[in-house]
């Protein structure tokens, strides 16, 4: 009798083991299958490239593109991913993954958190339709949105000095022939070369965009008068992060420590090595790892990259349509649009007939 105990009861324990692995064998096989979806086209030729019919209104919009600047290249890149569960993996899966300005009210913001205040206080959770907006690249496959899908990787011959002078032409903090800089020490320091001339040394090392550099530190300082670059924040004067790397909190005091002891732990003590610190960050952990454009350093909707959703540069919902548009009008005011550009724009299962619509309008506004 105990003997038969014993062996129903290893009995029971086998069958929740073969159970448990089957689970887990299923759920791996599925992760395995996700991670094989993302597929890169080499070329996007025309509109017989894409199915329109499975990826309605992206044809058009490239096409017209093309037609506009002939020297601009377009990859199409096939995520695998179901559109309804992006948007979902983006809002109500982990509420605040995306934010909006806290001046926005409606259906602008999430109705669950409504009012709630997220990072410094200034932003809100953003809705789905928000979400949706943004995310849904057929909103922004016109000229002056385009560059969001930049190809962020080292082009010879495109980037110039004048030319990153330009994208931080209103950054006064910026400007010059030298940067000026406290030490560690609390003492005045002088590197002998501009920002711009940094900025491009940076790029060119880490071979990733120049004018991509300047217009992300451009986006993460504004005007300069953070804590983060001032040298002067007690505790930590001396040192710097343009980048705002590690800069995460839920309070502004608790972000410009936690950057600013990120800065430290790197050992950035001057502009020079935050900006060339920060550069090689984003080529080891964006760029140089399938986030390669500004889109997709938002948005972590390439698998290949190991990590869906939750390795994402920023909160802030409208950064690479900003900062996109930012790029566009310094290469408009460079005349250097027609250059040969290339642009990697994402697709995704099961999209909406239409391009999705800004929040509160019925139809589509760019």
């Amino acid at each position: 009798m105990l003997l038969n105990n014993i062996l129903l009861h290893f009995k029971r324990i086998l069958i929740k083991f073969i159970y448990i692995f089957v689970i887990i064998t299923f759920l791996f096989c599925l992760t395995y299958t996700h991670v094989q979806a993302a597929q890169y086209t080499e070329k996007y030729v025309n509109s017989s490239s894409l199915d329109s019919n499975t990826y309605p209104g992206y044809s058009t919009l490239i096409d017209n593109l093309k037609k506009a600047h002939p020297n601009w290249t377009f990859t199409i890149l096939y995520t695998g991913l179901d559109w309804n569960q992006v948007i979902k993996n983006e809002t109500t899966a982990v509420h605040g993954r995306n934010l909006i300005d806290g001046g926005k009210t409606g259906e602008w913001i999430c109705s669950k958190c409504a009012d709630d205040k997220y990072d410094n206080g200034s932003w809100k959770c953003a809705s789905e339709a928000t979400v949706s907006y943004y995310m849904d690249p057929r909103n922004s496959l016109y000229e002056d949105y385009i560059f969001q899908f930049e190809n962020l990787k080292w082009v010879d011959g495109v980037y110039t000095i004048d030319g990153i002078n330009k994208i931080l032409s209103d950054c006064k903090y910026m400007q010059g022939s030298k940067i000026t800089y406290r030490t560690t020490s609390g003492k005045t320091a002088t590197i002998n070369k501009s920002y711009a001339q940094v900025i491009y040394d940076a790029a060119k090392e880490n071979k990733i965009s120049a004018y991509h550099l300047a217009a992300r530190i451009r986006q993460e300082q504004g005007s300069g008068t953070s804590s983060l670059i001032s040298g002067k924040k007690e505790g930590f004067v001396g040192y710097y992060n343009y980048f705002n790397v590690g800069a995460g909190g839920n309070s502004e005091a608790e972000i410009i420590t936690n950057g600013l002891t990120y800065a430290k732990n790197k050992g950035w003590t001057t502009p020079e090595l935050a900006i060339q610190g920060g550069a090689s960050f984003l080529k080891g952990s964006y760029i140089g790892n399938f986030q390669d454009t500004l889109y997709l350093q938002k948005y972590s909707v390439d698998s290949s990259s190991g990590s869906l959703y939750g390795h994402q540069y920023q909160q802030n919902i409208s950064a690479p349509y900003t900062e996109g548009l930012d790029v566009y009008d310094a290469y408009e005011e460079l005349g250097i649009l027609e250059s040969n550009f290339n642009f990697i724009v994402p697709i995704y299962e099961n999209m909406p007939e239409s391009a999705s619509t800004k929040p509160g309008r019925t139809t589509v506004l760019t």
